[in-house]
């Protein structure tokens, strides 16, 4: 986060705005924070630092001079549509833990279901500004619904525009002073957290009277920022900016988290255990009364070429057949990104390979508000979730490709029974995103592998 600042000519500074630094030597703001009510730009850049009329907190503060500034070029002061900036600095920011890059966002795609903004704006309407950084947690806003509250806003002649987001809160709300920071969510990988710019504070009504504000949209300023870096001799490639690779990039200075475990059209032709052995599949029965591209009955069974031979570390689970789930936290299956797995990975990645590592991921089952369907699922669930469907998930967010569960894989928990112990598998991966984490996933429930075992036996088509 760094303050921006105009330093007047009788010495004083004046923190009127908010940034995000996503370079050494760059900063993210709100185009219209790149000039006051007096035409006057600004010239200085902070970092590090909480207070910033105080310098007991100032450790690690950093200042720089602001030598350029860029303005989207569809940017009008009289308008409020494309708000966005860069600042190049004179110096490049020194990086430590608590100042780095952060990473943008640059899916369309927001299914955050909490963000922060942070800034030292007004701590109210009519209220003093704050001296210390403060934070606040918003939730997106329907742009419809968000929408009524700004019909005849000046500056918004077209109405609220894509590339703008709506965000809020009841109690909370970004002030006058929070302008050009960020809108940010930190998402977990390699047992850390990175944040992800999805927004730049625009503006809003008067603060803290329940009505969401309006924030710039990142995403698809990208190309243009990158574009900008480029011109001015950085090495500003598309791969530098995708989620995998800025994660790791600065993955020394990021915030440590250890308290944290980390359908095809076809048939399958064989299936792969134990590492690299692999078995041939010879069958293959789907439930009786499945339905293509439908989520319910969505379970089979293969019949392989050959026998497994079973030991004491390699034996197969016990299917649960009761209809309630005895337990709330579970362990599942997935693949992951390598790199984005690593306990201690390589320092100042600039490029992440497809090599795919299996993750297992640990979450909680969950029956209430927060197992919704994502719009994307509705089409195929006609008649929403039923009794054969299990809700669980875990938090946080992930950085895209850190865990995708295995579809089909394991829903399972261990449980010890006269002094052994014994693997139960209660559900299985139907469909969802990063392994439950923060998006709550959904399986379906294992009692229904006992019908496709007797239906399969009726054929005798599978050996008892």
């Amino acid at each position: 986060m760094a303050a921006i600042g105009w330093i007047l000519p009788n010495g004083t500074t004046l923190w009127q705005c908010g940034g995000s630094l996503i370079w050494d030597n760059y900063v993210l703001t709100a185009a219209h924070c790149t000039a006051d009510t007096e035409n006057r730009e600004p010239n200085v850049a902070r970092f590090g630092d909480l207070n910033l009329y105080k310098d007991d907190d100032d450790q690690y503060a950093q200042q720089r001079k602001i030598v350029e500034i860029i303005r989207h070029p569809d940017y009008r002061f009289s308008r409020k549509y494309h708000d966005i900036a860069l600042m190049r600095l004179e110096t490049k920011v020194s990086f430590h833990e608590t100042v780095a890059p952060a990473c943008l966002w640059s899916d369309d795609e927001i299914r955050f279901k909490k963000m922060e903004a942070t800034g030292w704006g007004d701590t109210g309407y009519g209220e003093k500004r704050s001296q210390v950084l403060l934070k606040v947690s918003l939730s997106q806003v329907d742009a419809e619904l968000c929408s009524q509250h700004y019909l005849n806003t000046r500056g918004l002649r077209s109405g609220l525009h894509a590339n703008q987001i709506c965000a809020g809160d009841v109690k909370m709300d970004t002030c006058p002073g929070d302008s050009g920071g960020p809108l940010e969510v930190k998402l977990m990988h390699n047992t850390h957290f990175t944040p992800f710019i999805v927004g730049v504070t625009s503006f809003g009504t008067a603060c803290g009277l329940s009505v969401p504000g309006i924030y710039t949209r990142v995403a698809p300023y990208i190309p243009w920022i990158r574009s900008v870096l480029n011109e001015r001799g950085e090495n500003a490639t598309e791969g530098m900016f995708l989620p995998q690779v800025c994660a790791l990039r600065y993955i020394q200075f990021r915030e440590y988290f250890s308290d944290i475990l980390i359908a095809p059209t076809t048939p399958p032709t064989h299936i792969r255990y134990k590492g690299n052995q692999t078995n041939a599949v010879t069958n293959y029965f789907r439930h009786p009364q499945y339905e293509e591209n439908s989520l319910y009955n969505d379970i089979g069974l293969l019949k392989l070429e050959n026998r497994f031979s079973f030991s004491s570390s390699f034996y197969p689970p016990c299917l649960w057949h009761a209809k309630d789930v005895p337990v709330e936290k579970i362990e599942l299956s997935g693949r992951g990104n390598k790199e984005l797995n690593e306990l201690y990975p390589e320092l100042k990645v600039k490029s992440v390979s497809n090599v795919t590592v299996d993750v297992n991921a640990v979450g909680y089952t969950h029956i209430g508000l927060n197992c919704s369907l994502q719009d994307e699922y509705t089409r195929r669930l006609n008649k929403g979730l039923t009794e054969e469907h299990l809700c669980f998930g875990a938090d946080p967010f992930l950085v895209p490709g850190t865990c995708d569960q295995s579809l089909g894989g394991p829903i399972q928990s261990k449980a010890y029974h006269r002094y052994r112990k014994f693997t139960y598998v209660y559900a299985l991966n139907l469909f969802g995103k990063d392994c439950g984490y923060a998006n709550w996933k959904k399986g379906i429930v294992v009692s229904l592998a006992v019908e496709v075992m007797e239906y399969a036996f009726k054929l005798n088509t599978v050996q008892r």
